[in-house]
């Protein structure tokens, strides 16, 4: 809490996520959505601010709630869905550097509006980037057709190992 009034609020959502994964408590959601919300993470802040309110149920106060969806409703106006489609199963989804799930995805991805990087990859595939401009409050819908290589595509991070097998 005391990073969140410094203004550290990256420092802050650190803080509160790792409490939560230690004592998962309703409670801490609320921090996280407000830290994110001051970050501009409007996902975040939406997705955790719903699991509050759902975790919270009759425990949360009347005033309490009624604030918290105002948020979520001035949330809501201010993220997009991108709906990853790929012509192969499993194939890892990444959005801003940030792995969503692999591929048939449940449901689209929510962003905030604005300019996003999408890679999708697959061992044996060649991985393909898009950038994407979506406006607040829009669904789109981003194909990706992956084709096959003659050799698996090397893992994110190995090239130490590859180094050692080129000796």
């Amino acid at each position: 809490l005391d990073l969140f009034r410094d203004g550290d609020f990256q420092a802050a959502r650190i803080e509160f996520r790792r409490a939560y994964q230690l004592a998962p408590n309703y409670q801490v959601l609320y921090n996280i959505g407000q830290v994110s919300f001051q970050l501009q993470d409007y996902p975040g802040a939406l997705a955790a601010l719903q699991r509050y309110l759902l975790e919270g149920g009759r425990n949360i106060p009347n005033s309490r709630r009624a604030e918290v969806e105002r948020d979520i409703e001035k949330l809501k106006s201010r993220v997009a869905n991108l709906d990853v489609v790929v012509n192969v199963p499993d194939a890892d989804v990444v959005v801003d550097d940030a792995s969503v799930g692999k591929s048939p995805l449940a449901k689209p991805v929510l962003v905030s509006g604005g300019r996003h990087r999408v890679v999708v990859s697959k061992s044996g595939y060649a991985t393909v980037t898009k950038v994407v401009e979506i406006a607040s409050q829009e669904s789109q819908k981003l194909t990706f057709e992956l084709k096959e290589t003659n050799q698996p595509q090397p893992a994110v991070g190995v090239a130490g190992d590859r180094a050692h097998a080129h000796q």
